[in-house]
């Protein structure tokens, strides 16, 4: 019964697929964005989760106000996930057209000391278009840390989607020893860490509220001497792209339990930073404050 469900699925993908080659990118983005909205407003998909942790986050925002960062929200992560089926049309004339990166020598400048650099990023903006951006604009061939999905038959395919522009991938919770090696020959390794980690992680801040923290990206570059760079790719109103780029301090930090808990903590804010700033382009609809109750003493 799972695979003769999973072959519905994927056919339903795979004509999801083919309707999308007939659109052009813009027309692949107004569908998107009427989708979510759909979700948000008609179906109710997480709307509950989502309106509350807005209103944990920004207490003190009205609630009218809450909604509509919560439109804005569904209609990101549609256009991004449909965005990334209609890679396959994309060439490399057409990245360099759509996205900007201000100041990828931040990164390059890490990327030439053959150090290894781990590539932090969010569930924000289109977080898909980061490796091939990266390798189109910067020359920068990274490996992403990823999460396969349970239709084996539609993950081949996002797979192949997602190498189609030189990129690695590494699977999430079996990569860690792979991660290592590859920072240790100066590579890049691309890791979003903004979603609700086991609830027996390190507990650190964000928006306020002590939450459980994947601390994976602390540790691999206090252990390999890696440079942390936070980056994120914005969705602009004018239908590009802009790379946010910044460096997280890492250079007053020796290895050990209290240091991976205050480099966790510098780049929890710095996401948090991004997200109050481009609060609209974040995936809200995660259960992020899940385990929040739980965190106690965890200092």
């Amino acid at each position: 019964m799972g695979f003769l469900s999973h072959s519905l699925e994927f056919a339903a993908y795979r004509l999801l697929c083919w309707v999308l080659r007939r659109f052009s990118l813009e027309g692949v983005r107004k569908t998107a964005r009427a989708l979510g909205r759909f979700a948000f407003q008609v179906l109710k998909y997480r709307s509950s989760v989502t309106l509350g942790n807005l209103a944990r986050a920004f207490p003190a925002m009205s609630e009218s106000a809450r909604e509509q960062l919560a439109r804005g929200a569904y209609e990101n992560i549609a256009t991004t996930l449909m965005e990334l089926l209609y890679f396959r049309e994309l060439e490399d004339e057409d990245i360099r057209r759509i996205v900007r990166f201000p100041n990828a020598d931040i990164l390059l400048r890490r990327m030439e000391e053959k150090r290894g650099v781990v590539i932090l990023t969010a569930h924000i903006g289109s977080w898909e278009m980061i490796p091939p951006a990266l390798r189109v604009i910067a020359g920068v061939n990274c490996v992403a840390m990823y999460k396969p999905q349970s239709n084996r038959l539609i993950d081949a395919d996002i797979v192949r989607l997602r190498t189609r522009f030189g990129t690695r991938l590494v699977s999430m919770g079996v990569g860690a020893r792979e991660v290592f090696r590859l920072l240790s020959q100066g590579e890049a390794v691309v890791v979003a860490a903004d979603q609700s980690a086991p609830k027996e992680s390190i507990y650190r801040k964000f928006f306020g509220t002590d939450v459980p923290v994947f601390q994976g990206p602390a540790v691999f570059c206090l252990k390999t001497g890696a440079a942390l760079i936070a980056l994120y790719v914005i969705r602009q109103p004018d239908g590009t792209y802009e790379i946010l780029c910044n460096e997280i301090r890492t250079d007053d930090l020796l290895y050990g339990e209290e240091a991976v808990k205050e480099l966790t903590q510098r780049h929890l804010l710095e996401t948090e930073r991004v997200i109050r700033a481009y609060p609209d382009q974040w995936m809200w609809m995660h259960r992020r404050w899940k385990h929040a109750e739980e965190a106690g003493g965890s200092d």
